[in-house]
């Protein structure tokens, strides 16, 4: 929980940063453009205050941002690295065929989902799988991890 609060920190804190960050691109090149403006009801000296109080205010707002100690590699390599479903105790359900539905019992489910160590009535009427049909799990073929 920690790793995802750190990781919408860290892109929160990095939207903020870019956003500053041009800001005070977009003011200092203001200040070139304000360098090369003449014109004769233009006051210069009055621009100039309010463009280097808003610079100055935009680099406050950056250098107060947090340094943070997330690095998005270790959120990456966290979810490349975690279990297989398979090796993570999820494969104790196994899905195997709806023999009833086949009998005229119960119309509407074509599979169930059942723990692996309950023996059922089923399971003796298990359909080979084919390549036709990937879904169907051989329950004797099934290896306890």
């Amino acid at each position: 929980m920690e790793l995802i609060q750190g990781a919408i920190l860290f892109i929160q804190t990095e939207k903020a940063r870019s956003e500053l960050e041009s800001d005070i691109k977009e003011h200092e090149s203001n200040l070139l453009l304000l360098d090369q403006t003449l014109e004769e009801d233009f006051s210069e000296e009055q621009e100039r205050s309010k463009l280097e109080a808003v610079l100055a205010e935009k680099r406050g707002h950056l250098a107060s941002l947090p340094t943070l100690s997330f690095n998005p590699q270790h959120f990456e390599d966290f979810y490349i690295e975690s279990l297989p479903l398979s090796e993570s105790g999820l494969d104790w359900a196994v899905i195997i065929p709806d023999v009833e539905h086949e009998a005229g019992t119960e119309p509407g489910n074509s599979s169930k989902l059942l723990s692996a160590s309950e023996p059922t009535k089923t399971e003796s009427a298990v359909v080979e799988p084919t390549e036709a049909d990937p879904a169907i799990v051989d329950p004797e073929k099934i290896t306890d991890s």
